[in-house]
């Protein structure tokens, strides 16, 4: 498996992890959009390394998409994966935000996210 490939996997799996959670009963939306920020985050870590560019360790969406800039045009509808960037950390430890209830922004966060993994996939089959 090439190094590009083992980031899409982890990329795929963390998508995977945020469509299992059909019930919230107990779990913290903010929890599953981490999940959807590791998949976009490594989605398109794993598109610099197919590029031949070492990605930095970061959890910045917008740097990470900088960075591709110097190899290919950033579609607007990715632009919109700079909207999970505070789901990294911010998120992720307790008395930093007020708690997420709104399921359909976690339906619009899924589907950018899909979005990213999916694009990152045919800029790679189209090289």
């Amino acid at each position: 498996m090439n190094a590009h490939e083992t980031w899409l996997k982890q990329a795929q799996s963390n998508l995977n992890m945020a469509r299992l959670v059909t019930n919230f009963d107990g779990i913290r939306l903010e929890d599953v959009c981490f999940q959807l920020q590791q998949c976009i985050e490594k989605s398109l870590k794993g598109l610099l390394v197919f590029l031949n560019e070492q990605p930095p360790k970061t959890h910045s969406i917008t740097l990470l998409l900088s960075m591709l800039e110097n190899y290919l045009t950033i579609p607007d509808y990715i632009r919109e994966t700079i909207d999970l960037n505070d789901y990294a950390v911010t998120y992720r430890y307790p008395g930093a935000y007020s708690e997420m209830t709104d399921i359909d922004e976690v339906a619009r966060l899924l589907i950018i996210a899909e979005d990213c993994i999916r694009w990152v996939v045919d800029e790679i089959n189209n090289s």
